[in-house]
């Protein structure tokens, strides 16, 4: 599949990399309306009040305004398509090393896909109430769809990438083992993920195999619903 043709664009905290037709994947979003210098009087971490050696600047990330000492973080922030370092606060911080760990580790595990065996346990709503509907793939290809916006199990079967909400790596005995009995660190695991309003899908692969696609999933988990508020930051310690 082509690739979207790509051009720098400056925005608001500085030059960002977007696609030419302005598509955002599910996993990027819109520069955040920035608080009006003219409204700012205070930092929103320390309280201290502006002034002509006190300067006002904008977290790229939440567009509050603080101080320079509480805004020195200088991070790219991938999902607003910043990819140079830009000004961060200390309360976007923490999640903006989320998503640029995902952006640039695990992003592209899911986009290469890979082969499992997959059990789709699907809610199924009728007159009569709520039902499931199971159906098992051997050695079906698992992939995030080219435009990232679901997770599809091989041809026909998609799960909005959005509504995946829990992960959890299930214990997978074999047939001949005692009930309490240690999986083998050797052979297959399994990995459950939960999906509002959908159902729940099972997939089996080798250990290391779950375990690389556990902690790219729960990166895009925590990535498509990480804050993006304005709430203040916590206060700083006091000196």
């Amino acid at each position: 599949m082509e690739q979207p043709a790509m051009i720098l664009e400056t925005g608001k905290g500085g030059v960002r990399v977007v696609r030419e037709d302005g598509v955002l994947s599910p996993f990027q979003a819109v520069e955040p309306e920035w608080i009006p210098d003219d409204q700012a009087k205070a930092c929103a971490r320390c309280n201290g009040k502006f002034s002509f050696l006190r300067r006002k600047h904008h977290c790229r990330r939440c567009g509050n305004v603080f101080c320079g000492d509480c805004v020195d973080a200088r991070l790219p922030v991938l999902r607003l398509c910043y990819e140079d370092p830009v000004r961060v606060c200390e309360n976007c911080k923490p999640q903006t090393n989320v998503e640029n760990d995902f952006f640039t580790k695990h992003l592209k595990i899911l986009v290469n896909g890979a082969d499992f065996d997959v059990e789709l346990q699907r809610v199924m709503h009728s007159g009569d109430g709520e039902g499931s509907a199971d159906t098992s793939f051997p050695a079906i290809r698992v992939a995030l769809s080219a435009d990232q916006k679901t997770l599809t199990f091989g041809v026909g079967e998609t799960i909005p990438a959005m509504l995946v909400k829990n992960i959890r790596i299930q214990e997978r005995r074999s047939e001949s083992s005692e009930p309490g009995s240690p999986t083998p660190a050797e052979g297959n695991g399994n990995l459950v993920l939960e999906a509002k309003s959908v159902g729940r899908v099972t997939i089996s692969a080798s250990q290391d195999q779950i375990k690389k696609w556990r902690r790219a999933i729960k990166g895009m988990i925590k990535t498509l619903h990480g804050s993006t508020s304005k709430k203040k930051s916590p206060e700083p310690p006091a000196k």
